[in-house]
């Protein structure tokens, strides 16, 4: 099996039930997308996907786990709009921003350990900010959560590149 995907792979719904012993990709030098499909997770042949080089992009589904994420994602990772209650299974390195807004998450335990853009997670049900990344390198959205947080909330160890947005 081919192990690097040159190009974009927008998932449509055939593609949901392929066999996973059957595709060995690693990695896809482009963007993966599966938004709008009503997922309820990701598919099973996700697993043996380690980087993407550009987006990873499943907003608009109905996700409760990250489970199969990339563990690299070069560009943005985009799993806003979903059912997730935690970040458990999603990337440790994103290039990019990383929206996880309007979803159902009560911590933000699983996060990368670092963004290289902004960080969303605004309309959500969070009570702590334990768990957000180390680094942030643009702007940290996160507004409209279960508690109105204050920069006394950001843990030590996290550094914000750009602006921070508590309130609309």
């Amino acid at each position: 099996g081919q192990e690097i995907l040159n190009g974009d792979l927008k998932v449509e719904p055939w593609m949901l039930d392929l066999d996973p012993s059957r595709i060995k990709v690693r990695k896809i030098v482009g963007d993966l997308e599966c938004s709008e499909l009503g997922l309820t997770s990701l598919p099973t042949w996700f697993q043996s996907i380690e980087e993407v080089t550009e987006s990873f992009d499943c907003h608009n589904n109905k996700l409760t786990s990250l489970e199969g994420s990339p563990q690299t994602v070069g560009g943005s990772f985009d799993c806003s709009d979903n059912k997730l209650t935690s970040l458990e299974g999603g990337p440790q390195t994103v290039g990019e921003s990383f929206d996880c807004s309007d979803n159902q998450l009560t911590s933000l335990e699983g996060s990368p350990e670092t963004v290289g853009r902004s960080f969303l997670c605004y309309n959500n049900k969070l009570t702590s900010l334990q768990g957000l990344p180390k680094e942030i390198s643009g702007d940290l959205w996160c507004y409209n959560n279960a508690k109105q947080f204050s920069e006394s909330d950001i843990p030590k160890e996290t550094k914000i590149g750009g602006k921070i947005k508590f309130k609309l």
